[in-house]
């Protein structure tokens, strides 16, 4: 199996139980070890990771995303006139891995409540509840969860061991990364990367496997990392989304990144991790262990 993850690190205890005891968020906000995280509208972080609640807790403004690392955390939409972290620093390895649990929650929470403040049932108006986990409606009574998109991105293998890398359209010169796609209603996970595949780089996909994900709250999506054999080919790209796609061996990929040619994904991304399991030898074609098994009759 891939060593991507080694482990599984959940560091933020989200203690869900607690969600509809509005005393006990009130008693965890009053605490000298509680910390207020502030998101602007972009999912930046605002102030930091050390700004102490202030004032009195309003469960319709502030979200309770868990404990964590000796402290209680939660979050609120702020403005922009704060220091300013982006989310993606986190990709470049400057947050602790609890540090980057807390930011992608609290950026997923309140990007879902400032977008959709009403009932996806009848429209009406929405109040929150369970600690910012949920918005009931104050006319049906209906429960609104904030949902997420599963999005694919795949370790492509061709018979020779190379990886394919791609360039979309609007990225900066030099940047390639792994393909990616959301996956549709009433798809598997196997079944959208065969899918993306094809339409991306018309390359046909024989064996597929699982090996880590990584939330990505812009606005909702949760990467679905995987690992692909394709039969032997050359890719294809539209030019619309794609405008290269190239196979790279290890030692090709290696000269093009120490030259500048090559400009890989930022260190912390699943598309990067992958890519550098792929480097290392911890991850190659044997870890795509799924046969596809397409229709005879096509």
């Amino acid at each position: 199996m891939a060593s991507i993850p080694r482990s599984t690190r959940v560091l933020l205890d989200r203690q869900a139980d607690l969600r509809s005891d509005h005393g006990a968020l009130v008693g965890l906000w009053q605490r000298e070890t509680s910390r207020l995280v502030g998101i602007d509208a972009s999912g930046a972080l605002r102030g930091g990771f050390e700004r102490r609640p202030t004032g009195e807790f309003d469960p319709q403004r502030h979200v309770f995303l868990g404990v964590g690392g000796g402290r209680e955390w939660f979050a609120v939409e702020v403005g922009v006139d704060a220091d300013t972290s982006s989310i993606h620093t986190l990709r470049e390895g400057t947050l602790h891995d609890l540090e980057e649990e807390v930011v992608a929650t609290a950026a997923a929470l309140l990007g879902w409540h400032r977008r959709e403040p009403r009932c996806e049932k009848c429209s009406g108006t929405t109040s929150v509840a369970e600690g910012g986990f949920v918005r009931l409606c104050n006319d049906c009574g209906a429960q609104v969860f904030p949902r997420t998109d599963p999005a694919m991105i795949v370790v492509l293998l061709d018979p020779a061991d190379r990886l394919l890398l791609a360039h979309a359209v609007g990225w900066p010169e030099r940047r390639m990364s792994l393909l990616a796609g959301f996956v549709e209603a009433g798809e598997s996970l196997e079944a959208a990367v065969v899918r993306e595949v094809d339409e991306e780089a018309r390359l046909r996909v024989t064996h597929v496997g699982y090996l880590a994900s990584q939330p990505w709250p812009f606005p909702r999506s949760l990467m679905l990392g995987c690992v692909a054999r394709v039969e032997p080919g050359e890719p294809r790209v539209d030019g619309v989304e794609l405008d290269q796609a190239t196979w790279f061996s290890r030692a090709s990929m290696d000269e093009a990144v120490a030259s500048g040619d090559l400009v890989l994904s930022p260190m912390g991304s699943i598309a990067r991790r992958m890519i550098e399991a792929w480097r290392a030898g911890s991850v190659s074609a044997a870890d795509a262990a799924v046969a596809v098994v397409r229709d005879a009759g096509r």
